[in-house]
């Protein structure tokens, strides 16, 4: 592991993942289960709303809770030899994995999710130094990159 300062932010943590998520998905559940619900039982949406919006925060929640463990930030570095060459391994690993490039400069990479990877997937940024890599993204798609780009 490299002490080469970098310029990206701090990945997120499991309970700001969770808040994050928690808060995104608690109030569409609220509204969509308040309206089911309501037109199941032929009541008034506003008598069954209370009710959803209790549901949602606890969906919102356990859902939360659930889907940060997949979500929640990870910092990877990667050594290389050739710079122009990682670039092209990483651009390939990056497309298998659903992600697309989003912004390129010399030494900084952005790669957006695709439909493909998942719609709460993240960015994955990449900061290239002489010879390593600082990548910074939702754990589970950094981890499946470091192990794409060791095997080649």
């Amino acid at each position: 592991m490299k002490s080469t300062p970098s310029l990206l932010p701090e990945p997120r943590s499991y309970f700001g993942t969770a808040i994050m998520v928690g808060a995104i998905t608690a109030l569409p559940f609220a509204i969509l289960w308040s309206w089911l619900f309501a037109a199941m039982q032929g009541l008034s949406f506003g008598q069954v709303l209370p009710l959803g919006l209790g549901g949602g925060v606890f969906f919102g929640l356990f859902f939360g809770l659930t889907m940060a463990f997949f979500l929640k930030g990870k910092t990877a570095d990667i050594d290389y030899s050739d710079k122009k060459g990682f670039v092209a391994r990483l651009n390939v690993a990056m497309s298998q994995l659903g992600y697309n490039p989003a912004s390129q400069s010399e030494d900084f990479l952005t790669y957006k999710p695709s439909f493909q990877a998942g719609l709460a997937a993240g960015r994955i940024s990449v900061q290239l130094h002489e010879d390593h890599a600082i990548i910074v993204g939702p754990r589970t798609y950094v981890k499946k990159l470091v192990h794409r780009l060791a095997r080649d």
